[in-house]
């Protein structure tokens, strides 16, 4: 039954590996963010409106990767997994753009 989950398995084993990168990288708060925006969109979403990261919206983005891989996992059609890499790809691609381009002045 694994063998039909390998990149959820895969992603859902980087993402603890990347979070402790990012969380290495901001320093306590006194270091460098692009990263955990770039990597985890959907983590730091708030910081457009808010100075202080949402514990919902972290716990989202711990589990964002291993999605990600479930998503991949379940399209058994070689050209919808092409769609469904694409969806991906393009809206954490976008996410980020956002979250860089209007966060608060607190995360620059």
């Amino acid at each position: 039954m694994a063998t039909h989950y390998k990149w959820t398995i895969k992603l859902g084993i980087l993402a603890p590996i990347l979070a402790v990168i990012c969380i290495f990288l901001t320093g306590a708060g006194h270091g460098w963010y692009e990263p955990m925006m770039i990597l985890f969109p959907w983590a730091t979403l708030n910081t457009i409106w808010e100075d202080q990261l949402s514990i919902p919206l972290l716990i989202a983005g711990i589990f964002q990767f291993p999605i990600y891989g479930f998503l991949i996992d379940k399209t058994k059609d070689a050209k919808k997994r092409e769609w469904v890499l694409f969806g991906i790809l393009v809206s954490h691609i976008l996410l980020a753009i956002v979250i860089l381009w209007l966060r608060t002045p607190t995360w620059q």
